[in-house]
């Protein structure tokens, strides 16, 4: 808490550039108000953030590929502890 965390997205194996994030903690989901932090990765794919309250978090980012007929699904939500 108070800290920067960093994260790197990827898909097969580059960076996910341009992409938005968002980061919901822990205990929000039903909430009028969930509390999200909305970031975009930068050149490395990378977003940082202070979380304002300890726990596990979600980061989630929505991306589609134009052009690709078939994209294999690796779907899963992973929370982070801080």
């Amino acid at each position: 808490m108070g800290e920067s965390a960093t994260f790197r997205f990827t898909f097969d194996g580059e960076p996910l550039v341009d992409a938005p994030v968002e980061v919901v903690p822990h205990g929000t989901a039903y909430r009028s108000s969930r509390q999200q932090i909305e970031l975009v990765t930068d050149a490395e794919g990378r977003v940082s953030f202070a979380p304002e309250m300890a726990g596990p978090h979600l980061l989630s980012a929505n991306v589609r590929f134009e052009g690709m007929v078939c994209l294999p699904m690796k779907w899963g939500e992973f929370p982070v502890f801080i």
